[in-house]
């Protein structure tokens, strides 16, 4: 699969199996590395390793190809290796054998125990939040319902004119482009060339609204959750009078500027993702401020944080990202034990934290060390009381 729904990782959260396997790796999309298959070869050093792990599970030899067999078939599909994005996610045990290429750039990293490893597949929920685009000219009018990641053209027909002929009619077109006086010819300068020429201006104004009007009052009617952003591509004219406009609450105050009858669906969804990254950030950004500010409700304790998510006490969870921390959690005592590697009967605990965290509702942030709100836990929460 190119992609995971919520439902898809609440899913995989509630599968308990003695031998859940997860893989994760980056992968390339584009690249020598897709000619020489690099990926491919990765994987198969990643199903060896995994292969020796099962051992430690009293697994024999012919049980462990038998249960890796799915993963192992994959190695044959040369075309799938060749149509890859940033990340790979592979999840199997017995009833599930499930791949997910996805736009993160995951770590190399292979996990065996009771339940899946699935904690990074949230940096693509918690950097996903969807947005639309109005693109629009006198000549199309576009909507995308996007996120980071996709970006899908919404099927608009009956909804909003396609063009401004549709609205004002095919005189538009001649009116804009010239005009005559009243002798039948233009005289530059002449008292009666600037009049026409203000009364097309004008005309050209008064049809423009009335087109942007329009497309204005069915976007409303058609986009029932007006907290969804909507970002503009067009040019400075129909970005003022849209503006003036519109009652859209979410409309983004700035707008992809320029001429958008040329630009292809990637390019566009690029310039958006840049123009709006300030303002997806700006969530994590607040909660690590309220972190900071709201000392009684914050904690950097492990124990406290992990014990709190298990718990559903878990508000806002950051998380520091690559980083595993095994051990066991005795839900009966609500007591920890840290242990120094992964063993065959620990979990990592961080996963379990984040898993926990996003489960029960709380929102989860996957930083770099630095970025975290206390450097010297790998684990930052605010709590919900």
């Amino acid at each position: 699969m190119d992609f995971i729904t919520k439902t898809d990782f609440e899913r995989l959260s509630r599968e308990i199996h003695p031998h859940c396997v997860s893989i994760l790796m980056p992968t390339h999309y584009y690249g020598k590395e897709v000619n020489t298959l690099d990926d491919r070869i990765l994987f198969k050093k990643k199903l060896k390793d995994v292969s020796n792990q099962l051992l430690d599970y009293q697994l024999s030899e012919s049980q462990i190809k038998t249960y890796l067999k799915p993963a192992e078939d994959l190695l044959d599909n040369i075309s799938f290796w060749r149509e890859l994005s940033s990340g790979l996610a592979v999840y199997l045990h017995d009833d599930i054998f499930e791949v997910y290429k996805l736009p993160i750039d995951f770590e190399v990293y292979s996990y065996i125990s009771n339940h899946f490893y699935l904690s990074p597949l949230l940096t693509y929920f918690s950097q996903n939040s969807n947005y639309y685009i109005l693109s629009l000219s006198k000549k199309t009018c576009k909507l995308y319902d996007c996120s980071r990641y996709e970006i899908n053209e919404v099927d608009t027909r009956g909804i909003l004119p396609e063009k401004i002929e549709d609205v004002v009619g095919y005189d538009f077109k001649e009116d804009y482009l010239g005009f005559r006086t009243s002798s039948g010819s233009y005289s530059p300068g002449s008292k009666m060339a600037i009049r026409g020429y203000s009364e097309v201006i004008d005309n050209d104004k008064i049809e423009t609204e009335k087109f942007l009007r329009i497309i204005h009052n069915g976007l409303v009617k058609h986009i029932q959750n007006q907290n969804v952003l909507l970002v503009l591509a067009c040019d400075e004219t129909d970005y003022s009078i849209f503006k003036e406009i519109s009652q859209y609450k979410m409309l983004y105050p700035e707008y992809i500027n320029g001429n958008v009858d040329n630009d292809n669906i990637s390019l566009l969804h690029s310039k958006a993702n840049s123009l709006i990254d300030s303002y997806f950030k700006q969530s994590m950004e607040e909660r690590k401020l309220f972190f900071n500010e709201a000392i009684e409700k914050s904690t950097s304790m492990f124990d406290e944080i992990v014990s709190g998510a298990v718990n559903g006490k878990i508000e806002t969870l950051f998380v520091e990202k690559n980083k595993h921390i095994y051990g066991k959690f005795d839900m009966l005592k609500d007591k920890i034990e840290i242990h120094d590697q992964k063993k065959v009967n620990n979990v990592c605990l961080i996963n379990l934290a984040a898993t926990e965290t996003y489960m029960k509702g709380g929102k989860v942030f996957i930083l770099k060390k630095e970025e975290l709100p206390i450097t010297e836990s790998s684990l930052n929460a605010i709590l919900r009381y």
